[in-house]
């Protein structure tokens, strides 16, 4: 399965977009692929998503998961937890959309690494992908 993923910031609203490109991968063809996703299926769901990296913001300032240890000053440990429940079907339907408002991020969330909303709004857009 090959998906797409699209991000774009407008109004202060960060969006990213998942769907299915098209179906079939190294070691099996679309209409194999179709038929597995059809006799086995499996669901998305948020609430049991637990992310929890090392991230850090790169040289073009975009948040970026690291292997280097958190030291709170460039390197911060990031969990993502209590997301509102949703639920997707992983099918050759898929379509995820996610959106972050910017202007809902409580500046108590602010740290150290992830000093603005802004960047706190990107690193939940890419812990997304």
């Amino acid at each position: 399965m090959k998906l797409n993923v699209k991000k774009t910031i407008e109004e202060n609203i960060i969006t990213v977009d998942i769907s299915v490109v098209e179906l079939g991968t190294t070691s099996s063809v679309m209409v194999e692929e179709l038929n597995l996703l059809h006799d086995f299926p499996r669901n998305i769901k948020y609430s049991d998503i637990d992310f929890r990296s090392n991230m850090k913001m790169d040289a073009n300032g975009d948040p970026s998961v690291t292997s280097d240890s958190a030291d709170e000053t460039s390197v911060e440990e990031v969990t993502i937890s209590n997301l509102i429940n949703r639920e997707y079907a992983v099918d050759e339907n898929l379509s995820i959309n996610m959106s972050f408002d910017v202007a809902k991020i409580p500046e108590s969330e602010l740290t150290t690494v992830f000093d603005t909303v802004e960047n706190l709004a990107r690193l939940a857009r890419n812990c997304s992908r």
